[in-house]
């Protein structure tokens, strides 16, 4: 799984299909391009980074993500990952559920942060259909098991899609579906409300 060019892929999609004006699209360093200054770590964290120990608070990282400056909030969370181990795969799901906030690489303090705020939250992975395979239900089962268990009321994240492909062109779609469909579509249905009125 090329996952520096499905990042790069989701983020363009992405900075062409923006659901609120100002929308700032923020990816992982690892696969920075001189073209795109915004590449950093996209580090989230519980309570206030402090200067000089972020990784004290620090909690996970995020591969792509998306901010309102204006509002400073985050409300939309991916990570992509090619291990599709349960155990893995839940270590890198349940600390960002549990996070409360983003707060940009070289800023620290409460002003800096950006609040996570009814959220969605996507992993990304591969599983090629192979015969006799057991993955792609097993993922789906975690998947069911995290939103039915968990209580979302509590979280800052409001739900988990899991985007399992058979490829990696069909995963970056099921991506691109689902944030069409959570929050392209609501965005443009409240806007088209508020014009109504």
């Amino acid at each position: 799984m090329d996952q520096c060019r499905m990042t790069k892929e989701i983020v363009d999609w992405i900075r062409e299909h923006p659901w609120k004006s100002g929308n700032r699209v923020r990816y992982d360093g690892r696969c920075k391009d001189p073209n795109t200054p915004d590449a950093e770590h996209c580090s989230l964290y519980v309570g206030e980074k402090p200067r000089r120990r972020g990784r004290t608070a620090q909690i996970a990282q995020v591969d792509i993500l998306n901010e309102d400056p204006t509002a400073m909030t985050a409300d939309l969370l991916i990570e992509l990952e090619p291990k599709h181990n349960p155990k893995k795969i839940l270590g890198e799901v349940l600390p960002v559920l549990l996070a409360d906030n983003y707060t940009p690489s070289r800023l620290v303090g409460e002003a800096q942060q950006r609040q996570i705020k009814d959220a969605v939250f996507l992993f990304v992975t591969v599983v090629p259909d192979k015969q006799g395979s057991q993955k792609r239900s097993q993922l789906l089962r975690l998947e069911d098991t995290i939103i039915r268990k968990l209580d979302f009321h509590k979280l800052a994240v409001r739900t988990v899609k899991f985007c399992i492909g058979n490829s990696e062109a069909d995963a970056v779609q099921q991506c691109k579906n689902t944030i069409e469909e959570l929050l392209i579509r609501p965005s443009r249905e409240n806007l088209y409300r508020t014009d109504c009125l």
